[in-house]
């Protein structure tokens, strides 16, 4: 049986920490679970034992949650972060924007803990290195090309800013869109199903909300263009853009409901954050993944998975599984370039997105179909019963590539 996972409670009112208490009763046995009511005393346990998630209030005398946060993710960077607070939705998200991985609010739904937590629980299994994992656990924002985020700050500058041009030039960036998924699908503003347009989650979130979170707070940050070429992420940008509009498309064809055809294009845009995560975080690491698969002539997920333990499909998911994200989504995203592994074979996402991204590679590489069906997992795609969508779905893929060159 394996070791019950470790979650710390952080609350200055011993009744909300009842009630809590009450609330995981059925948990026991599965979670180890402990009660604290004030930030210096988390951290002291922390200290002396070692955390799977912590889930804190905001207000709070002395040690407030959001130094509290700042302080776990300094030194416990492996630890799940995560916002349970009253507060107003714009209060917290301005103050924990970075170092949360997630918020909730109070009252919060029994359900909604225990499956926020359980989901975040089972994302961390994903990650095999505990060095991978610390990485991307403490990542507390995405870089941007430098132009797209001057794009966006110069705009939202503006007296008379267009939220219309604002959710144009986020829609053009994978790791903006990325965050303003995860602020816009926080449980604080009390949305009844995920939003998954870039559009629609943008004017939702409003001017009043994004400008002082990119242009005060910084939510958003350029590439450090010292540290690793922009060549590499505007391929990354380039490849997941075209991708997302080939998943988009073979939806549009196979009569998805608009929401899931939302999902789909997600999928699509978000498939290569892992990379962009190993780009910046990792850039030894990521020439030296490169020279592999030119010297040893390896797949990415090979090379990957020889150096790193993981690849970049399970880093992008668990990254953006602890940010809240659909598990329709990043489990589709999880596993792209191996779908074999997924035990689900039932997701409508996966085997469009892994077509999708094979057939992606294959064109902008201008490579032979032989290139291709290495790519391709035809036993999966037997598997799940899409074996005589390929053709199809490849010439769709192909005409929405030739259009794009035009």
């Amino acid at each position: 049986m394996p070791n019950p996972m470790k979650i710390i409670f952080v609350d200055d009112e011993p009744n909300i920490l009842r009630g809590i208490r009450r609330m995981l009763h059925s948990m026991e046995g599965e979670w180890d679970i402990e009660f604290v009511t004030c930030g210096q005393k988390a951290l002291e346990r922390m200290a002396e034992k070692e955390f799977d998630v912590l889930v804190t209030d905001m207000r709070m005398p002395d040690m407030d949650g959001s130094q509290l946060l700042e302080e776990v993710m300094k030194k416990y960077p492996s630890t799940i972060r995560l916002v349970l607070s009253g507060q107003s939705r714009e209060e917290v998200i301005f103050r924990t924007v970075g170092p949360a991985h997630q918020f909730l609010s109070k009252p919060c739904d029994s359900n909604v803990l225990k499956n926020t937590i359980n989901s975040s629980l089972g994302l961390r299994r994903m990650l095999k290195s505990a060095r991978v994992l610390k990485i991307v656990s403490r990542i507390d924002k995405l870089p941007s090309l430098p132009n797209i985020y001057i794009e966006v700050t110069e705009e939202l500058r503006k007296e008379e800013c267009s939220m219309r041009k604002v959710a144009d030039i986020v829609h053009h960036d994978i790791s903006m869109s990325a965050q303003i998924l995860k602020l816009v699908n926080s449980s604080f503003f009390g949305l009844p199903n995920h939003i998954t347009d870039i559009a629609q989650a943008v004017s939702f979130l409003g001017i009043d909300v994004l400008r002082p979170l990119v242009l005060s707070i910084g939510t958003f940050s350029q590439f450090d263009l010292k540290k690793f070429s922009a060549r590499s992420m505007e391929e990354v940008i380039h490849s997941s853009m075209m991708t997302a509009s080939f998943c988009r498309e073979i939806a549009r064809n196979e009569g998805f409901t608009k929401e899931d055809e939302e999902n789909m294009y997600v999928a699509g845009l978000l498939h290569e954050i892992g990379e962009i995560v190993i780009i910046s975080e990792l850039p030894d690491d990521y020439r030296e993944i490169c020279r592999a698969i030119k010297e040893k002539n390896i797949s990415y997920l090979e090379a990957e998975e020889s150096i790193l333990g993981v690849n970049h499909g399970e880093v992008g998911a668990y990254l953006l599984g602890i940010w809240g994200l659909k598990d329709c989504i990043t489990e589709a995203i999880a596993y792209f370039m191996c779908p074999s592994r997924c035990v689900n074979s039932e997701s409508p996402l996966l085997p469009i997105l892994h077509l999708s991204w094979a057939a992606e590679t294959f064109f902008s590489k201008d490579g032979n179909s032989e290139d291709e069906m290495k790519l391709l997992d035809l036993d999966y795609m037997e598997k799940c019963g899409k074996a005589s969508k390929i053709d199809v779905w490849r010439d769709i893929c192909r005409n929405k590539f030739e259009r794009a060159l035009q």
